[in-house]
């Protein structure tokens, strides 16, 4: 079973996997942000795990054709969240996995406007283009 399909449930055609991925991440991260207000050491060890699979994936699945400059500035983003998310596990931090909620939900966001801009070749008005961009871009946004 592909991680996609583990983490995220169901596959969805119209999104692209990176969205899917991501949002499977932040179902991951609320859960795990959940076990630790319950004290569920179990759980939220489980739901880490997934986090730094997803990380995992989305870093080695990168495509190349976003360019040298952005595929390095989401491989540093996903290092950063995956250094954050296990040190925020490991000090039972919900303020440290809201951070990193956070960052993850306005890469996702900012993925999302920039594949919706392939697809359409429509560029968005200008108060959405601060969202909008190269993967590179998007890490200025985050």
């Amino acid at each position: 079973m592909s991680v996609v399909m583990q983490h995220s449930g169901v596959w969805r055609k119209q999104e692209d996997p990176e969205t899917v991925l991501y949002e499977a991440a932040l179902r991951s991260l609320s859960r795990a942000r959940q076990s630790i207000a319950e004290d569920d050491c179990i759980g939220r060890i489980m739901e880490v795990k997934k986090v730094t699979d997803i990380l995992t994936c989305l870093q080695a699945t990168q495509r190349m054709r976003l360019g040298r400059s952005a595929t390095v500035s989401l491989s540093d983003f996903y290092a950063a969240m995956f250094t954050l998310t296990l040190e925020a596990s490991q000090c039972e931090s919900v303020e440290g996995l809201d951070e990193v909620i956070h960052c993850v939900a306005r890469v996702r966001d900012a993925w999302m406007l920039s594949t919706e801009e392939a697809k359409t070749g429509k560029t968005m008005p200008r108060s959405m283009q601060s969202l909008q961009g190269s993967a590179g871009e998007i890490l200025a946004y985050a």
